[in-house]
């Protein structure tokens, strides 16, 4: 479950990073882009602790502000635009570990059960 909690972490960082950054009101894009896909990957995070297919849509979400960062932001990029690469590498690389990722697997669940009973 850890997993999912560190994404809504990051997807609250995404939120507040237009006050941190100070970012502009001409940078309109850039703090929708943080403001959205930061409630988004909040969402999907806290929904993902039951739903397990949705981590896909947390990659997505990762790959999505890493894509948008590394187009828009140009080189060298802005602050604003490095904190969406690097919260989106985060969240990608989170979005691939699995929610139960400290139990042991069903199989070995299932066994050490029939060991208990006889």
């Amino acid at each position: 479950m850890w997993p999912r909690i560190v994404e809504v972490m990051l997807g609250l960082w995404l939120v507040l990073g237009p006050l941190i950054f100070r970012l502009e009101v001409s940078d309109l894009a850039l703090i929708v882009n943080h403001l959205f896909y930061g409630a988004a990957t909040v969402i999907v995070s806290l929904i993902a602790i039951r739903v397990r297919f949705l981590r896909v849509v947390t990659i997505a979400l990762g790959l999505w502000l890493i894509g948008y960062g590394y187009v828009v932001g140009g080189y060298p990029a802005a602050p604003g635009y490095l904190n969406l690469i690097v919260s989106g590498v985060l969240i990608g690389v989170l979005g691939l570990i699995p929610t139960d990722c400290l139990q042991p697997t069903q199989s070995w669940r299932e066994y050490y059960a029939c060991q208990r009973r006889e």
